[in-house]
């Protein structure tokens, strides 16, 4: 602690008195002839005079004042030295009892001098002590006054110079303590030695203040009250005080020092107050402010100092140092206050301060360090990179103008080297680290033997030494980084301030060394530094996230689930605590979205995968894009788009991620290690794009990418797993070119891969698993039995090294089985079989951490390998377990679109299990479950559950205004903490929150009104007939799924040999089981529900038969036709049957699109809305409604129908039946999509009828969505509608105003009853086929049309008529026209 300047006025010179009226004499020549021969003569006496004689003790004083006079003006050491001689000896041969206080207080003033100019400690302890002597035996006021002047002054130069040495010796000490080197007994000893030394120096400090403050109340107590000199001691007397409380942080010392410097400033009575005293004060003020937070105290402290830089003229040599400690006030004000012109205030006051300064005063070499340190907190405030730059600038003038040897030279340096790191955090330039650490080095070689804050220093420059190991990859950089961590710790005692930030750094660094060792030590540090962390501590979410990144690498090396979970609750816990503007939030949520992905992969929770995308997009939002850390979140954000797009098919997120990857590779240096990992994520990305495009350019694309990235791959494990994308990116190839070169890359990638794993290393289990399929595929492309066997081995090798409760167990028994299931295709051998059914078993029974899709995936793989073996026992078992599931594949916060596509996934084992189930022997009922509970893709409970009606769109949130927000926020939220809940449950215990036995179904009531035909499509084909309450089971032998799939690849389902063998095989056997073998009497037609499944759906059940004059061999002809995706669909319709009473409206809504952008032209549309107005609405009391052709129009309007009814272009999605939709004016930017029908909710007030005489609205291209009935139909069933008309294909433009016109009739004949929807259709339907029956000119479409209703399509004969996209491939010249009409509802 510096020495406080105590008063203007004191003495602190040499006291030589009995030789200044001489001095003033000699100044000639001739004077100093006088005083050499005055001394001479003054040497003679002394010599002559015996050295007993009583007179010698005052010649030799005479002599000592002569001398003392020669050396004021010669200034010559020797003189100086003959002086204190002959001074000494006259005080020596003085008897104690005659000895002169001013005798022995100048020979301590001489002892001073002599002290100050070699620096001997003997001098300045000699010289106290003759003062303490000359004080003892003076009984003059004034004299002790002077006298303790030079005693205050004497003691104070030996307190500062122990203090020095304390800080020295005590750096010297530490530095040898943690020297490797130091280890011989004799250096032992010497540090036994300097301990001791320190020991001894720190008592002299301590013993020195308590006699300087003795001092200085006993100069204190010598004034009366009064006195200007009593002030003047009173203010020196606080500065001890505060001295001392610097040594022991003792609030009572810092207390005392106040209370002394208020009484000093009380006792100025002219009004004139030192400029020390307010200085003082000011000092004592603000320190105080530091421990209490008192904010009057720092108001008080700014006040005086503002007053004692007032009371300093420009030209004082004062002002410089009032400014700074101005300066210094307002920058602690600013800290509480934030208040950004107090920091500019502060900034400018020590500016102000340095320009005075002239060069060569130490007191600018002090001063500028402490600038630099303010214009560093403001670019901390503002981030503006010119005063980070003015920060550097500064502390290299100061480090500059330090000489080599200056104490304070090393922590200079050091704290250029600490801006240059946190610029190069802003610019990502290499140059700025290299000189970091070029100027790191340079202040740990400046610090002799260490030095006070040596632990900083080492830090700083361990951080530079990591930070280029993440940028360049040297491990060198790393071990030095962790042994200069390891060092700086052994510096800090257990209260530093800054241990805990000390311990998160070694953590950090200790992470990435990949040692299990080394992660374990990790993790103890970092639980030690959140321990010593006070609850609030702004950098308590950093150390969180220091052990949570060190759990999580501690996860991925041993798989310890305990670590993965603690992982994410510390990330969360970071996140949480972290204030929404604070610096590092954008690196907590990285943090706890890596925890999340983890989770992810390890359980394939799909909560965690869409929270930690939102958390990495805030992450990104937040990283400016000159952030070091940009490329690393770039990547981050791209691997869970990626991820998402593996889950759910989106191309939207694979082009994203692509364009992530690219970008976070093009701004990272190709000589840094990270570079290849960037360079691997984004060949995967392309990879992943080929797998669902097939586009064998993005495959060429990702074979590059990954071999950049393994040319350029210093990390043995990333090199491992890139040589495993490459060598499954050739053998992608290889099965499309069949190249032999590109199979020989692939087993030589998957060598390379597999040799550099180590026998227990955790992944040589998929390094094998990824060379056994390369032998598989090989074996499969050319037959040679070495690949298989080879391939079995490796794969039984996988799976034995894979522990049941590792994710990839499941997949490792998974592929061995598929492996003997691929063996067994040629070899027929039933060992094969049923090493295959073993392994599946294995797969599905012991795969604790197996998730939901992979136990489905796995399931509906056995049951089919169960069932070649005719195995049904076993078969049915695995379907109750597994068919409940599928209730987990829906989780409540997904888009529809996303459902889907999970659900897809598994289409058609829901099928397998009700054949199963009747094959086994049980019960009919209990097939009928397993396919109901299979098969559904949205259900009641999906609709009660839609938050506020359903989607809500931007429009409706901005109408209704933040509540409903509020409303929609907090159930989503719910739904994720539900889905969240039952999906931790089901991880643990591998069952389901909710029941597994399927929900009970009242079957008499969804057949009142007339019966149900399921059609079960495996690999045996059943009809399950619902008559009232009986059940009954029609096996149709004649059909298969295979034989059905080949023909729905053929396509054109309305021709006759197709409806024709659909009577022959399916629906006329079920109509004669039913009884229904006749046309019925009376126009009292029965009405029969066919549920079709699997490709069986894309047919028209309800055309079948044998279509001629004569013939009554047809269903149109016994039966009317409804459909419905399900039983429970059914049911569900009924249900809002009973809520008619509810709908007052009774507006028909048309859209009629006679022309649409982009699209041909369709005259007929707008007729057909005409004759809606004059069949139906000019006799009925309903309303006609055309709306604006936007969708928002259309979709607000849907809410206060009774009749939809849309003319125009429809278009079927084959990739994603979610995006299928109705095109309007805007269709292109926002289409009418089967998802938007979807998310609104009509069931309060549910409209009559959907009539969308658009083609295709209930067709299913894709084969995997064929179970979910998908499509514009059954979207307006789930809206609410109660009915829905719609077409399975492509439809004429003029057939389909005759079919509106005589439907329409049949409705409005019928009073709107249910029934008169599929009558009205019914009858339409049967109108056109006599038609065409009687006219047999016309029965082949496409050969007399002159227009038609399509979208995207040019035809070279004329389709203007058609409502459809077909291509040629599809386009029949025996399509029937009358045939795609069919009806969904009650």
């Amino acid at each position: 602690m510096a020495h406080l300047e105590i008063s203007d006025s004191r003495c602190r010179t040499i006291r030589l008195e009995s030789s200044v009226a001489m001095t003033d004499t000699m100044v000639s020549g001739t004077e100093r002839e006088n005083l050499e021969m005055a001394i001479q003569a003054a040497r003679i006496a002394v010599n002559k005079t015996p050295k007993r004689h009583t007179d010698r003790a005052q010649r030799l004083t005479e002599l000592g004042i002569l001398l003392a006079n020669q050396y004021s003006t010669t200034d010559a050491m020797p003189d100086l030295e003959e002086v204190i001689q002959v001074k000494s000896q006259s005080i020596d041969i003085t008897p104690k009892a005659l000895r002169q206080a001013i005798h022995l207080s100048d020979l301590a003033s001489l002892l001073k001098h002599r002290y100050i100019l070699t620096g001997k400690i003997f001098d300045l302890d000699e010289a106290i002590e003759l003062e303490r002597s000359a004080l003892d035996i003076t009984l003059n006021g004034f004299d002790q006054v002077v006298i303790l002047e030079e005693l205050e002054d004497m003691l104070h130069l030996r307190y500062k110079r122990a203090l020095l040495l304390v800080d020295i010796e005590g750096a010297m000490q530490a530095s040898k303590r943690v020297d490797p080197s130091f280890k011989d007994p004799d250096q032992v000893t010497h540090v036994d030695e300097v301990i001791d030394q320190q020991s001894d120096l720190r008592n002299q400090v301590m013993v020195d203040l308590e006699e300087l403050i003795q001092v200085s109340r006993l100069a204190v107590s010598l004034f009366p009250n009064d006195s200007a000199v009593r002030s003047d001691w009173l203010n020196a007397l606080g500065a001890r005080y505060y001295d001392r409380y610097c040594e022991t942080d003792a609030m009572d010392d810092l207390e005392e020092a106040i209370r002394s410097a208020r009484q000093a400033l009380d006792l100025v009575l002219d009004g004139t107050t030192p400029v020390s005293l307010l200085r003082n004060l000011s000092i004592f003020l603000g320190k105080r402010n530091l421990k209490t937070k008192a904010r009057a105290d720092i108001e008080e402290a700014v006040q005086l100092a503002r007053q004692a830089l007032v009371d300093t003229t420009s030209n004082d040599s004062d002002r410089a140092t009032n400014l700074v400690t101005r300066a210094v006030q307002l920058s602690r004000r600013h800290q509480i206050s934030g208040n950004m012109a107090e920091l500019d205030e502060a900034i400018e006051a020590r500016t102000q301060a340095i320009k005075m300064i002239p060069d060569g005063d130490q007191r600018k070499v002090e001063y500028l360090p402490d600038l630099g340190a303010l214009y560093y907190r403001k670019y901390g405030i503002t981030r503006t990179r010119s005063f980070l730059d003015e920060s550097i600038a500064i502390s290299k003038k100061a480090a500059n103008a330090m000489s080599e040897d200056d104490p304070d030279r090393a922590k200079a340096l050091s704290n250029i080297s600490y801006g240059l790191l946190q610029k190069y955090k802003s610019t990502n330039v290499l140059t700025d680290l290299e000189e970091a650490i070029n100027l790191g080095r340079e202040a740990t070689d400046a610090t002799p033997n260490g030095c006070l804050n040596w632990e900083i220093i080492l830090e700083r420059l361990g951080i530079g030494l990591y930070q280029r190991y993440l940028r360049v990859g040297t491990m060198t950089d790393l071990e030095e980084a962790i042994r200069l961590g390891r060092q700086a710790m052994t510096l800090v005692q257990k209260n530093h301030p800054n241990k805990a930030r000390y311990l998160s750094n070694l953590a950090f660094e200790l992470n990435s060394t990949g040692s299990l060792v080394d992660l374990d030590e990790a993790v103890q540090l970092g639980r030690q530094a959140i321990d010593i962390t006070r609850k609030g501590h702004s950098d308590l979410p950093w150390h969180l996230c220091c052990l949570a990144m060190g759990l999580l690498q501690r996860f991925w090396k041993i798989e310890r689930p305990g670590d993965l979970e603690e992982a994410v609750s510390l990330g969360q816990r970071a996140v949480d605590t972290a204030t929404i503007d604070h610096e590092g939030r954008p690196f907590y949520l990285v943090v706890l979205a890596k925890a999340l992905h983890s989770r992810y992969w390890a359980t394939g929770r799909l909560p965690d995968l869409y929270e930690c995308i939102n958390l990495g997009l805030q992450a990104f939002n937040g990283t400016p894009k000159n952030h070091p850390d940009r490329a690393a979140r770039l990547e981050r954000l791209g691997s869970l788009k990626r991820d998402r797009f593996v889950a759910f098919g989106n191309m939207a997120d694979i082009e994203t991620a692509i364009q992530l990857f690219q970008e976070a590779a093009d701004i990272t240096d190709r000589n840094s290690p990270i570079q290849a990992d960037y360079l691997k994520s984004l060949g995967a990305a392309h990879h992943a794009k080929y797998d669902i495009t097939k586009n064998l350019v993005n495959l060429e694309v990702a074979l590059q990418v990954y071999q950049d990235a393994v040319d350029i791959c210093l990390d043995d494990r990333l090199l491992a797993a890139t040589l495993g994308c490459l060598g499954q990116a050739y053998l992608e190839k290889y099965e499309i070119m069949e190249a032999k070169t590109d199979f020989e890359g692939a087993i030589q990638s998957f060598q390379i891969a597999l040799d550099s794993e180590s026998q227990d290393s955790p992944g040589r289990a998929m390094r094998l698993a990824d060379l056994a399929l390369c032998y598989m595929k090989g074996y499969i492309k050319v037959g040679t039995t070495t690949y298989i066997n080879m391939a079995a081995r490796l794969f039984q090798d996988a799976a034995n090294a894979t522990p049941a409760d590792h994710p990839d167990h499941i997949s490792m028994f998974s592929v061995l089985a598929y492996c003997y299931e691929v063996k067994y295709n040629t070899t027929k051998s039933n060992s094969d079989l049923e090493a295959a059914i073993a392994s599946y078993s294995e797969a599905f029974w012991d795969s604790p951490g197996a998730t939901i899709g992979q136990s489905l995936d796995v399931a509906k793989k056995l049951v089919s390998t169960l069932i070649l073996g005719k195995n049904w026992h076993e078969a049915w078992c695995i379907v109750c377990e597994a068919i409940p599931m599928i209730r987990g594949m829906t989780p409540r916060f997904l888009e529809n679109s996303e459902r889907q596509a999970l659900l897809s996934q598994h289409s058609g084992f829901a099928s397998d299990a009700a054949a199963v189930t009747l094959s086994v022997g049980r019960e009919p009922i209990e097939a009928i479950q397993h396919l109901e509970e299979g098969r559904k893709f949205l259900s009641l409970r999906d609709q009660l559950e839609t938050p506020l009606g359903g989607r809500m769109t931007s429009t409706e949130l901005y109408e209704e205004g933040e509540s409903a927000l509020h409303k929609l926020t907090r159930h989503l939220d719910a739904s994720r903490k539900l889905d969240s809940l039952i999906s931790d449950f089901r991880a643990k215990t591998r069952s389901l929150i909710f029941p597994v036995a399927p929900d009970e179904i009242d079957y008499s009531r969804a057949t009142k009104g007339g019966p149900i035909v399921v059609i079960n499509v495996s690999y045996r084909c059943d009809a399950f007939l619902f008559v009232g309450e009986e059940l009954r089971v029609l096996p149709l032998p004649t059909i298969s799924r295979e034989g059905i799939e080949k023909r729905a690849r053929e396509g054109n389902f309305g021709r006759r040999s197709v409806l024709e063998w659909l009577w022959e095989n399916i629906t006329g056997p079920i109509l004669d089981a039913l009884g229904f073998t006749e046309p019925p009497l009376h126009d009292r037609w029965p009405h029969v529900w066919w549920i079709p499944t699997g490709p069986l759906s894309r047919f028209p059940l309800h055309a079948a038969g044998r279509h001629t004059e004569t013939s009554n061999e047809t269903v149109i002809d016994r039966v009317m036709s409804s459909y419905s995706p399900s039983i429970r669909s059914v049911l569900q319709g009924y249900g809002l049957r009973h809520q008619e009473s509810t709908s007052a409206s009774k507006q028909v809504l048309i859209v009629a699109m006679e022309d649409t952008p982009g699209s041909k032209s369709l005259p007929f549309a707008t007729e057909e809305a005409a004759v809606i107005r004059e069949v139906f609405c000019k006799s009925t009391s309903f309303e006609l409604i055309e709306p604006d052709r936007r969708k928002e129009d259309v979709l607000l309007h849907l809410r206060d129908c009774y009749i939809f009814h849309f003319a125009g272009h429809g278009y079927t999605d084959v990739k994603d039946p979610s995006q299928s939709h109705l095109r309007l004016e805007n269709w292109k930017d926002n289409p009418l999509r089967v998802a938007d029908l979807l998310e609104i909710n009509l069931c309060e007030r549910p409209p009559f009828l959907a009539y969308l005489s658009a083609c295709g609205t209930g067709r299913i291209e894709g084969k995997e969505y064929l179970d979910e009935s998908i499509h514009l139909i059954t979207a307006c069933q789930l809206a609410g509608f109660r009915h829905v008309i719609g077409t399975l294909w492509e439809v004429r433009d003029e057939i389909c105003v005759d079919i509106t016109k005589i439907t329409y009739e049949g409705i409005r004949d019928g009073d709107m009853t249910d029934e008169s929807v599929c009558r009205g259709l019914h009858n339409a339907t049967r109108q056109l086929r006599d038609r065409w029956l009687s006219t047999p000119e016309n029965k082949f479409l496409g050969e007399h049309d002159s227009g038609g209703r399509s979208v995207n399509y040019s035809d070279p004969k004329d389709d203007r008529l058609l409502r459809d996209i077909i291509s040629c491939d599809e386009e029949e010249a025996e399509l029937l026209h009358w045939v795609p009409y069919v009806h969904f509802g009650v």
